[in-house]
């Protein structure tokens, strides 16, 4: 087992693959393969994996199996964090072992009652009561906001605000792929102590030409000038919001180490470091892809 690099680094990469990046496959990946993912990534060198999200498995069945995932991984040298968005889930994770947890909401009452039926206020009421009543402590506590770069500023603040009080971390969700360099500017801004923001980016297009490409580079780079230390990646560019109209792939985790590998700055991880772990998601989407096909021809 590969222990935690402890060398000094210029920003970390949060790994979202094995849940934000398989949630949005057409079909379900079996336990084992997401379990055998999340250990080939913390071998690999990656600290932080968000591994499961206790959600209502009908909503979203690709996340069926959330306890035996967590339960699978216990051993592992790396920090894995749940999505939970409500008491159950909550519940679920802890009884699962779950340590670390990533809540969500947004300036968007729409996307609020969608996701949550629920609107910001109420949404950040019961995210309070549900950590308060079992003693979560607020720095295990990462907070999305999510369409945060698509969502008028003011009500963006209104969700930063609230956001603030629950977590230690601010993750600034750029969940349709608007995400411009003048915005993440003006969303940055927003945040009481930029120390605190993460950043979660999606390509937004085809993430193969030069011009996304190009916009995502920007974007990182913006970032990092306005003091963001943090950046969410998922292993061969997997995911997308279910719930989210054009909602594309996330940043890929290569792609952040390219980036990083091109401003000289160190994140701790090489490119070849992810090679096996790379190849196995990649694997994976194909598979799915392939099953997809197949079930449409068969009916």
């Amino acid at each position: 087992m590969r222990p935690l690099c402890e060398c000094v680094r210029d920003f970390d990469i949060y790994e979202v693959g094995p849940r934000d990046g398989l949630q949005n496959l057409p079909h379900a990946v079996s336990v084992d393969d997401r379990i055998t993912l999340i250990k080939m990534l913390s071998n690999a060198g990656l600290r932080d994996i968000e591994a499961a999200s206790f959600v209502n498995p009908r909503v979203v069945p690709t996340m069926a199996g959330a306890s035996k995932v967590m339960l699978g991984c216990g051993d592992l040298n790396a920090r894995l964090s749940a999505l939970v968005p409500n008491a159950r889930g909550l519940h679920d994770a802890i009884e699962a072992g779950a340590q670390h947890f990533n809540i969500f909401l947004s300036g968007s009452e729409t996307f609020n009652y969608r996701n949550l039926g629920k609107n910001l206020r109420q949404a950040s009421e019961d995210y309070d009561h549900m950590l308060e009543v079992n003693e979560i402590p607020r720095n295990k506590v990462r907070v999305y906001v999510s369409l945060a770069f698509s969502t008028d500023l003011e009500k963006v603040e209104a969700a930063i605000y609230e956001a603030e009080k629950l977590g230690y971390k601010i993750v600034l969700s750029d969940t349709d792929g608007t995400a411009t360099p003048d915005k993440i500017r003006q969303v940055v801004g927003l945040v009481s102590d930029e120390s605190r923001v993460a950043l979660h980016l999606h390509y937004g297009e085809d993430k193969c030409s030069d011009e996304t490409r190009e916009k995502m580079d920007n974007n990182l780079t913006v970032a990092y000038e306005c003091g963001v230390r943090e950046f969410d990646a998922s292993i061969s560019g997997l995911g997308g919001c279910p719930f989210v109209r054009d909602s594309h792939g996330n940043l890929d985790t290569l792609d952040l180490i390219r980036w990083a590998d091109q401003e000289g700055l160190n994140c701790g991880l090489r490119a070849e470091d992810l090679t096996q772990a790379w190849a196995f998601a990649d694997k994976i989407r194909a598979r799915q892809q392939r099953d997809a096909t197949l079930w449409h021809h068969q009916w």
